[in-house]
């Protein structure tokens, strides 16, 4: 008996493991808010999340920040093969400037379809990363001198620091039980079925909201 249970303690060691603290807060926020507070978790490979993203983002700038509070967070979903090394660029950008970044979101979400699986099967890693690398190079490192591009590339291997802000974007959201995308908390409370919602949805439960202060 004691050896079985020192066994089941061993085992237990192992598999577990903390939720990593990130220097800097894992999300992008924007707005002021202090009512309604909306928290997005998206993959820039996930089809309903370019869906949803634009349609969040059409209400956010027709509302203007002081409606709500709005924070976008990166959440790459393991089965897109691309969606790592993509995070891991955004993370990069991220920590330069929060303009570029959302920009670079957006941007990957327009070209989402060259960097699916099926559409990236015949390429090695480092022709997806050149791919990457030269659209951020063309439209991107012009408006924001910021970004240097030789740093980007570098920052899409693996091992590197904003690969690793990659995974913990994806710790911090299991860990806030996010299990797909997209997916969204609001006041900290996640929010069922709101991965369905259009403009017109999203902008009558944020005026809703903002005119009486009540429980979600």
């Amino acid at each position: 008996m004691k050896y079985y249970l020192l066994i089941a303690l061993i085992s237990l060691g192992i598999c577990s493991q903390y939720t990593p603290i990130d220097k800097s807060y894992n999300g992008l926020t924007r707005g002021t808010s202090d009512v309604i507070h909306i928290e997005a978790f998206y993959c820039l490979l996930c089809p309903g999340s370019k869906e949803s993203y634009f349609q969040l983002k059409q209400v956010y700038d027709a509302l203007g920040p002081s409606k709500f509070t709005y924070t976008i967070h990166q959440f790459p979903l393991p089965y897109h093969k691309n969606a790592f090394t993509l995070t891991s660029g955004y993370r990069y950008i991220q920590n330069l400037d929060a303009n570029a970044a959302i920009e670079y979101a957006e941007l990957i979400f327009n070209k989402q379809a060259e960097f699916t699986d099926s559409a990236t099967l015949g390429k090695t890693q480092n022709e997806v990363n050149t791919i990457i690398t030269n659209y951020v190079d063309q439209l991107l490192v012009p408006k924001y001198n910021v970004i240097k591009i030789a740093d980007f590339t570098k920052s899409l291997q693996p091992g590197t620091p904003e690969n690793i802000k990659a995974r913990f974007s994806w710790k911090y959201a299991t860990h806030r039980n996010i299990v797909g995308t997209p997916m969204f908390l609001v006041n900290n409370v996640h929010l069922d079925g709101a991965e369905e919602w259009d403009a017109l949805r999203w902008t009558d439960y944020i005026k809703a909201k903002n005119a009486v202060k009540t429980d979600i």
